[in-house]
């Protein structure tokens, strides 16, 4: 069936190619100068869509390859794990979590990792429930994928619980029990789960030593998984989301295995308790304030802090090449800003100082002109200079030749020291 152009698969209505023409052109779109008027050639199409539910077999190919995504997992609605502050304590009053779980004669227990992404990948060859392998350097592991997952909702005893499980009538694990009847049935996205080994002497120890590594490793996943998605350039899949970082998620669940193999502990876990709470709080009325101040144009954002801001989504999403980039984007901003501020205040015009802008590169800026006008008292230290030059080399190299030579952590090392650069330049300005 077409429809003003547009081809649509029968009886799903689901679109399989859309592009509006006029006269074998695409539509011009002229956006008005005035926000929040746009003109056209021909007004916009509204379609209504009855959404296609796929039908899926009763047991998930997953099963002996993930907990989480091969058979159902109860959770309750309104627990869930977090970090505590960095160098924060806990009372033993407050237990340990997962006690009934020892390690296997290794000291070993085995850790699953899930989460729903925001994104639904395409089904590959082998169905709506596939595996892929990721080769690292020191490693080959399996991603679980599946675009089957539900949650089921419901309520018992006053208390609110969710069952996570492949649609198509899965018991939950490790029970005779059904999806309760009556439940609310919410349809998942692409969701994601991958394996790790973890060490300690209990389930606690194991994962605070190793958790958050852990998630790091899996989000760096998930994003070489988008990306390989990204590059089929010949297909339009539906991937929104450019890069993830552990913030993309308001939580990811666990599984967690020791010594009894029938044993499998569950949970959830949020990198960011804000994205999971339900009492918002309240600001101040001066934060209230600032905040409508940005709205109404009073103060602007400065752009090197939103590129800082950026360059730490990406480092924690596992791509620090982006991240690199970033921050090396707001080590320019903030020194071109600052030495173009000095030079005008030493009398230079702002004409000569555009007609000579772009011959004044950031090894300069930083290098001779920072240091030439800005006392010895005010400047960043030799160290912290040192640091953005070390930023810019990594950049050039990274530019050209299309390889990164530093790891994570110095690019996180970096990341902190510009911020630190670029709030010295602030105060110094």
């Amino acid at each position: 069936m077409t429809e003003g152009g547009a081809i649509w698969s029968a009886g799903g209505l689901t679109p399989l190619y859309e592009r509006y023409m006029i006269g074998g052109q695409l539509p011009v779109v002229v956006l008005s100068s005035k926000l929040g008027e746009r003109t056209s050639l021909m007004a916009s199409v509204i379609l209504g869509i009855r959404l296609h539910c796929p039908t899926y077999p009763k047991e998930s190919v997953l099963q002996q390859d993930s907990w989480l995504l091969g058979g159902g997992t109860i959770h309750r609605e309104l627990d869930i794990l977090a970090f505590a502050v960095p160098g924060g304590r806990k009372d033993a009053s407050l237990g340990r979590l997962f006690s009934g779980l020892t390690p296997r004669s290794d000291g070993i227990f085995d850790l699953e990792l899930a989460v729903a992404l925001p994104d639904l990948l395409p089904n590959s060859s082998e169905g709506s429930e596939f595996h892929f392998e990721v080769h690292d350097l020191s490693s080959i592991h399996t991603l679980c994928v599946s675009n089957r997952m539900i949650k089921a909702r419901f309520s018992r005893e006053g208390s609110a619980f969710h069952v996570l499980a492949p649609q198509g009538g899965c018991l939950v694990r490790g029970t005779d029990l059904p999806i309760p009847e009556g439940a609310h049935i919410e349809a998942q996205k692409t969701m994601v789960a991958r394996r790790f080994e973890i060490s300690g002497p209990d389930a606690e120890d194991a994962l605070s030593s190793h958790l958050e590594s852990c998630m790091d490793l899996f989000v760096a996943d998930l994003n070489r998984l988008v990306m390989a998605h990204v590059m089929l350039a010949s297909k339009a899949f539906p991937v929104t989301t450019p890069v993830y970082d552990r913030n993309t998620f308001d939580y990811m669940y666990i599984a967690l295995r020791g010594a009894d193999k029938e044993r499998v502990g569950t949970h959830r876990i949020t990198a960011n308790l804000m994205k999971c709470m339900l009492n918002a709080g309240c600001q101040s009325g001066d934060d209230n304030e600032v905040v409508q101040s940005y709205l109404s144009g009073e103060r602007e954002v400065d752009p090197a802090l939103a590129f800082l801001h950026s360059a730490k989504g990406f480092l924690h999403g596992g791509l620090p090449s982006y991240a690199l980039l970033q921050l090396v984007i707001a080590v320019e901003i903030a020194t071109t800003r600052y030495v173009h501020a000095k030079l005008l205040s030493k009398g230079v015009s702002k004409s000569k100082l555009a007609d000579y802008e772009r011959d004044i590169t950031l090894a300069q800026m930083l290098n001779v002109y920072l240091v030439a006008l800005t006392p010895k008292a005010k400047r960043p230290s030799g160290a912290l200079l040192g640091m953005m030059n070390r930023g810019r080399e990594l950049r050039n190299e990274f530019m050209h030749h299309g390889e990164l030579s530093a790891s994570k952590q110095e690019i996180g090392r970096l990341l902190e020291a510009a911020r630190e650069y670029i709030g010295i330049l602030a105060v110094t300005v």
